[in-house]
Protein backbone atom coordinates (compact mmCIF):
# COMPACT_ATOMS: atom_id res chain seq x y z
CA UNK A 1 0.00 0.00 0.00
CA UNK A 2 2.18 2.77 -1.36
CA UNK A 3 0.66 6.51 -2.31
CA UNK A 4 2.23 8.77 -4.62
CA UNK A 5 2.16 12.61 -4.81
CA UNK A 6 0.36 13.13 -1.62
CA UNK A 7 -0.80 16.22 -0.15
CA UNK A 8 -2.32 16.58 3.17
CA UNK A 9 -4.58 19.16 4.50
CA UNK A 10 -5.89 19.66 8.08
CA UNK A 11 -8.85 21.70 9.02
CA UNK A 12 -9.40 22.35 12.19
CA UNK A 13 -12.48 24.75 14.28
CA UNK A 14 -12.32 28.28 14.77
CA UNK A 15 -10.53 28.64 18.03
CA UNK A 16 -7.87 25.98 17.43
CA UNK A 17 -4.54 26.05 15.03
CA UNK A 18 -2.10 23.66 14.29
CA UNK A 19 1.06 23.88 15.88
CA UNK A 20 3.51 21.53 14.52
CA UNK A 21 3.73 18.73 12.51
CA UNK A 22 5.41 15.88 13.85
CA UNK A 23 6.83 13.48 10.71
CA UNK A 24 9.79 11.53 10.00
CA UNK A 25 11.01 14.12 7.58
CA UNK A 26 12.73 17.46 8.83
CA UNK A 27 10.40 20.48 9.83
CA UNK A 28 10.22 23.29 8.05
CA UNK A 29 10.23 26.89 9.46
CA UNK A 30 8.18 29.19 7.96
CA UNK A 31 5.97 26.95 6.31
CA UNK A 32 2.33 26.70 7.20
CA UNK A 33 2.22 22.74 9.34
CA UNK A 34 -1.25 22.33 8.34
CA UNK A 35 -0.60 21.62 4.92
CA UNK A 36 2.60 19.39 3.52
CA UNK A 37 3.25 17.51 0.33
CA UNK A 38 5.57 14.09 0.01
CA UNK A 39 6.58 12.31 -3.06
CA UNK A 40 5.75 8.86 -1.69
CA UNK A 41 3.60 7.49 1.29
CA UNK A 42 3.34 4.28 2.46
CA UNK A 43 0.63 2.63 4.78
CA UNK A 44 3.53 2.25 7.66
CA UNK A 45 4.12 6.13 7.57
CA UNK A 46 2.81 7.97 10.64
CA UNK A 47 2.39 11.48 11.20
CA UNK A 48 1.33 13.79 13.97
CA UNK A 49 -0.29 17.37 14.33
CA UNK A 50 0.29 19.32 17.65
CA UNK A 51 -2.70 21.38 18.36
CA UNK A 52 -3.15 24.70 20.06
CA UNK A 53 -5.44 27.70 20.87
CA UNK A 54 -4.93 30.40 18.95
CA UNK A 55 -8.72 32.23 19.91
CA UNK A 56 -10.93 31.57 21.85
CA UNK A 57 -13.61 28.83 20.83
CA UNK A 58 -17.26 30.15 20.15
CA UNK A 59 -19.71 30.83 23.28
CA UNK A 60 -21.54 27.65 23.56
CA UNK A 61 -19.02 25.09 22.02
CA UNK A 62 -19.49 21.63 23.25
CA UNK A 63 -17.52 20.24 20.21
CA UNK A 64 -14.65 20.79 18.17
CA UNK A 65 -14.13 19.42 14.70
CA UNK A 66 -11.46 18.30 12.93
CA UNK A 67 -10.81 17.47 9.11
CA UNK A 68 -7.95 15.98 7.32
CA UNK A 69 -7.90 15.33 3.54
CA UNK A 70 -5.11 13.48 1.60
CA UNK A 71 -5.21 14.05 -2.38
CA UNK A 72 -2.19 11.22 -3.61
CA UNK A 73 -1.85 8.47 -6.88
CA UNK A 74 -2.33 5.22 -6.29
CA UNK A 75 0.02 2.59 -7.85
CA UNK A 76 -2.38 2.04 -10.85
CA UNK A 77 -2.26 6.16 -11.63
CA UNK A 78 -5.80 6.47 -10.26
CA UNK A 79 -6.42 10.32 -8.59
CA UNK A 80 -7.95 9.83 -4.95
CA UNK A 81 -9.24 11.68 -2.24
CA UNK A 82 -10.06 10.04 1.71
CA UNK A 83 -10.94 12.26 4.29
CA UNK A 84 -11.21 12.13 7.64
CA UNK A 85 -13.54 13.99 9.86
CA UNK A 86 -13.72 13.64 13.85
CA UNK A 87 -15.96 15.84 16.32
CA UNK A 88 -14.80 15.85 20.24
CA UNK A 89 -16.52 17.25 22.76
CA UNK A 90 -15.20 20.38 24.10
CA UNK A 91 -14.50 19.82 28.06
CA UNK A 92 -13.14 22.43 30.93
CA UNK A 93 -12.16 19.83 33.64
CA UNK A 94 -8.60 19.88 33.85
CA UNK A 95 -9.02 15.98 35.21
CA UNK A 96 -10.90 14.81 32.63
CA UNK A 97 -8.78 15.84 30.00
CA UNK A 98 -5.58 13.66 31.56
CA UNK A 99 -8.40 10.85 32.06
CA UNK A 100 -9.28 10.52 28.03
CA UNK A 101 -5.82 11.05 27.16
CA UNK A 102 -4.22 8.60 25.38
CA UNK A 103 -0.84 8.26 27.16
CA UNK A 104 0.71 6.05 24.31
CA UNK A 105 -0.35 8.83 21.48
CA UNK A 106 1.48 11.80 23.83
CA UNK A 107 4.47 9.61 24.93
CA UNK A 108 5.08 8.51 20.57
CA UNK A 109 4.80 12.52 19.88
CA UNK A 110 6.98 13.40 22.89
CA UNK A 111 9.76 10.81 21.39
CA UNK A 112 9.37 11.54 17.98
CA UNK A 113 10.30 15.25 19.28
CA UNK A 114 13.17 14.48 21.08
CA UNK A 115 14.99 12.44 18.31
Amino acid sequence: NVAFECTVKLRVSRGLAVKELVAPWPAQPGVDQSVFVVPRMSSDCSISFVLAHDDELPDGARSVAMQLACMYVTVYGQRMIRVHTLILACNTSLSNVFRHSCVDSVVAIMFKKAC
